[in-house]
């Protein structure tokens, strides 16, 4: 069996598909933030999200400037947010990433 029919066949790609089930998540592009941070990162090096793509840390090999790597618990209107807040902002401010990576999209 090859590999064409043990997967099937697809007429849309990864991308388009992603964009139908995601709408606008960056999930694809988030592929390519994350080796633009590989070439331009040391693996000792860490970044910082702000914004729920947790894959950007992954797809780039490299540690959070913060214990939170999705922020919807803090934007959430729940009891701890704020201190939430308050404790990635002070995790981030003395871990000083190499980049900061915002996801200005409204779902994220």
């Amino acid at each position: 069996m090859d590999q064409q029919n043990a997967v099937g066949d697809f007429e849309v790609s990864a991308v388009e598909a992603s964009r139908m089930v995601y709408r606008k998540n960056p999930f694809p592009e988030s592929v390519r933030v994350a080796e633009y941070l590989r070439d331009h990162t040391d693996v000792g090096d860490t970044i910082a999200v702000l914004g729920s793509e947790p894959q950007i840390y992954f797809y780039s090999n490299r540690h959070s400037a913060t214990g939170y790597i999705y922020t919807y618990g803090l934007m959430e209107p729940q009891f701890y947010a704020r201190q939430m807040q308050d404790e990635m902002i002070r995790q981030i401010e003395s871990a000083r990433p190499k980049y900061l990576i915002f996801i200005g999209v409204t779902s994220s």
